[in-house]
């Protein structure tokens, strides 16, 4: 079973992507057995985030690329019933960010000073540039752990995490 991170269905619902060709492949390898893909709701929330944004822009799009991109986004969320963060993809996260960061900066993460800081301050010090990696992907990872999911994606991103946590199973389109 696959969970198909943004790019991924980026890929999958848009003619134009790079990869739909491969994307549509893998998805017809699939047919009858649609649920056996599924979609998480921080991809759905990352591309509603990239059309809101474009809708934003001077001069306004055509209502026809809006209109394309809306269906994109409809595609993706009909693709199957989307996954939701759970209070056990939360942990799952949090436990896969603390062992990426440890990974990437074993130094900053054994002298960090966190006495006397609250605890919800204590991640302020591992922001996504200092990660090498966007909070969304190893949100979208946590889940596919979670689920025991392979993640289906057009990004090398994720190989990092994979050096965390050998579980984190990634298939590249």
């Amino acid at each position: 079973m696959f969970l198909l991170d943004t790019s991924a269905l980026s890929a999958l619902t848009n003619r134009s992507h790079a990869r739909h060709t491969n994307a549509v492949a893998f998805k017809d390898q699939y047919v009858g057995q649609e649920q056996r893909l599924f979609v998480c709701v921080i991809s759905l929330a990352e591309m509603q985030f990239g059309l809101n944004m474009y809708e934003m822009r001077a001069p306004r799009p055509s209502e026809a690329d809006l209109d394309a991109l809306h269906k994109h986004i409809q595609a993706a969320g009909n693709l199957s019933e989307p996954l939701d963060v759970t209070h056990h993809v939360a942990t799952e996260q949090g436990r896969l960010r603390s062992k990426w960061a440890c990974k990437l900066a074993p130094r900053k993460a054994a002298q960090g000073k966190l006495k006397g800081v609250p605890p919800e301050q204590w991640s302020d010090d591992w922001p996504a540039s200092t990660l090498q990696i966007t909070e969304n992907d190893i949100w979208i990872a946590a889940m596919a752990l979670t689920h025991d999911l392979t993640l289906l994606t057009c990004d090398k991103d994720f190989d990092k995490l994979v050096q965390a946590d050998s579980n984190l199973r990634i298939m590249r389109l």
